[in-house]
């Protein structure tokens, strides 16, 4: 006899409590574990997408990295202080495909670019294109373009 006047389980029976256990649990830590990783992944509503803003500045640096490459740029402002902004990019992958490369921004090189800023007025933003000081154009972002921005479409 088992506890409280109860047949104690058959191997079998014990068998099955602790296969459902298992996969309970297993199905539990999938779950959780999938929560984590997809809330640490921002999404791109901390850019305000309905403006484009244009700067120009001195690139620092330029991370190819995954999950999303980073331009951090020196910009002057009317005053004659140098604020240094964060603009964030797609991943190494994505802007492979469209023409750039690791070594495609060097430290000191002066740049212009589009970008959408931060929602709440921080510095930094999204960067959607930057010119070369050769003129040459590289895309980011093809978001379409904010309305009344004047911008084109995927440029």
């Amino acid at each position: 006899m088992g506890v409280g006047g109860r047949a104690a389980p058959s191997g079998e029976d014990a068998l099955k409590k602790l296969s459902i256990l298992a996969v309970s649990g297993s199905l539990l830590l999938g779950i959780g574990g999938g929560v984590a990783p997809a809330s640490a992944h921002h999404a791109f509503s901390i850019f305000d997408m309905s403006r484009i803003e244009t700067g120009q500045g001195i690139v620092k640096d330029f991370q190819w990295a995954n999950p999303h490459s980073w331009i951090d740029v020196e910009v002057t402002d009317q005053a004659g202080t140098v604020q240094l902004i964060g603009l964030e990019g797609y991943s190494p992958n994505m802007l492979r495909r469209k023409g750039w490369r690791k070594d495609t921004l060097k430290p000191g090189e002066m740049i212009s670019f589009t970008y959408f800023p931060m929602r709440g007025g921080k510095s930094g933003g999204g960067f959607r294109t930057v010119i070369l000081a050769n003129g040459k154009v590289m895309e980011s972002y093809d978001f379409p373009a904010a309305p009344g921005s004047g911008a084109a479409a995927g440029k």
